[in-house]
This record gives C-alpha cells, structure tokens and sequence, in this order.
C-alpha cells in the first residue's frame, strides 16, 4: 500500500501538468505599440481564455491623448481626411480578423493603414507576451 501512493501522486502531478499545458494564462491582458514618427500608438487590450483570444479591444491614440475615431483628420482637405479615416475603418477589421484567425500574423494591412497595422501586431504581441505561462 505504501509502495502505490508515491506512484498514484506521481501520476496525478504528470496528469496535471499535462492538463496545463497551455501557452496562456487566462485573463485580460494590455499594451501599447510604438510610437510613430508623430507620436500616436495603439492601445490593445485582449482577453484569453483557454488560449483563446475571446475579445479585443483597440484603439490608436494621437500624441495628444485623443482617440483617432470618426473625426480624426477633420480640418484638412478632403484627400487627407480621407486617407486619415482609412485607419481609422481599419481598425475593427483588424479586430475581428485576429478573433477569427487566432494568429496575429494572419492580420495582413489594409492599403493606406499599413503604419496602424503594424502598432496593432506590435501590441497584441506585447499583450500575449505578459499572458504567456
């Protein structure tokens, strides 16, 4: 009897070590990206569970602290506008292409939000960094 329960923990210490051998842990998880030669970054925050990523959230923050939402480039000329909101349209793409995809390198650039692009990947990979086991 004595001999069995040295080998009974034994086995039970590998099944549960084999049970977590998960690359994450769970939780919410942020970071922020680089800073782009005028100064914004991006702001993700993802949440995992059972390495799953189940929710993200993104943003990109002007030097200043505003958000680059709908009004981001307003007060220039249409063409600039324009060009300034196609990051901006980027970004829940982005979103929902790395819930669907589980893999940020799977989350290719939109023309014309290339630089979005890159700080989006840059944080998540910070963000999974702090989550791994």
């Amino acid at each position: 009897m004595k001999a069995i329960l040295p080998l009974t923990l034994g086995l039970s210490a590998l099944l549960l070590t084999a049970c977590s051998s998960s690359a994450y842990f769970d939780g919410k998880y942020e970071a922020r990206s680089f800073k782009d030669s005028h100064g914004a970054y991006a702001k993700v925050s993802l949440v995992l569970d059972k390495d799953d990523i189940v929710q993200v959230d993104y943003v990109t923050m002007m030097a200043d602290g505003k958000i680059k939402d709908e009004s981001y480039g307003q007060g220039l000329e249409k063409e600039m506008y324009e060009a300034a909101q196609v990051a901006v349209k980027a970004m829940p793409i982005y979103k929902q292409t790395l819930i669907e995809t589980q893999d940020i390198d799977e989350v290719d650039a939109i023309s014309g939000a290339t630089t979005s692009n890159k700080q989006f990947k840059d944080a998540v990979k910070k963000a999974l960094r702090k989550a791994q086991r």
